[in-house]
């Protein structure tokens, strides 16, 4: 695992955490006075910090890890490789018309590798690259079979349509990443500063059964003792059978 990858510290789904936070805490708030005797840290200046901490964590949790924003970049590389691909399709009626048979130069405007780049933005982008400068390369040819200038300049224009498509995508992708990381960071802080008042609670009113029941956090997760186990069924006598 990379050294910057960050997880939850917490079973199951934000939502999940969330609740049982705010479960926890209410609980804390009803037994304040108590945690204030126990540890003064824990008094007026500490509810109104968790209060905007547990607020914070849970307009993240409602966020969510998929954003439409990522969701529209993908959609303006697709639609750019799109008009790259058929341009090119297009385009080739005027290379065959200006070079028939011509197999050597139909390679140099990517003949042999575009069924391999059409399939990744970064290699079409590439391929687009070499389409453009063989066409101005064969201008004269190209413009002879009334394939014009200003048809050219549309290869550059995809071109950089597609690159500058790309380049947005991948760079929200690393934001993004970064901006995860800072969401877990408050998530997971939340979890641990509810966790630490579940053990205090447990501590506080060990003598006290009630009480004592109301921070407990079972092993998923969630507030409250986990239910018992079935007992074993004892097994059926088999005297007095055939």
């Amino acid at each position: 695992m990379p050294k910057s990858e960050m997880r939850r510290t917490y079973l199951g789904s934000d939502a999940d955490m969330i609740q049982t936070a705010k479960i926890i805490f209410g609980s804390f708030l009803e037994d304040k006075d108590a945690f204030r005797t126990f540890d003064s840290d824990y008094g007026d200046a500490f509810i109104t910090r968790f209060k905007i901490d547990l607020q914070e964590a849970e307009d993240i949790a409602k966020i969510g890890a998929v954003t439409g924003e990522l969701i529209g970049l993908s959609a303006d590389v697709e639609s750019a490789m799109e008009k790259s691909k058929n341009y090119f399709l297009l385009t080739k009626h005027f290379v065959e018309k200006a070079f028939p048979d011509n197999r050597g130069v139909w390679k140099e405007f990517g003949y042999d590798s575009y069924e391999i780049s059409r399939r990744y933005q970064s290699d079409m982008i590439q391929f687009m690259n070499q389409f453009y400068n063989s066409a101005m390369k064969y201008r004269n040819e190209l413009t002879a079979v009334n394939f014009s200038q200003q048809m050219i300049d549309e290869i550059g224009s995809l071109k950089r349509e597609l690159d500058e498509a790309n380049q947005r995508q991948e760079n929200f992708k690393k934001s993004r990443t970064t901006m995860t990381q800072d969401r877990l960071t408050k998530l997971n802080s939340c979890w641990k500063e509810i966790s630490e008042i579940a053990r205090l609670g447990k501590l506080i009113f060990a003598n006290d059964f009630g009480r004592y029941q109301k921070y407990v956090i079972n092993p998923s997760g969630q507030p409250g003792v986990p239910a018992p186990p079935e007992p074993p069924q004892a097994p059926q006598s088999t005297q007095g059978q055939a």
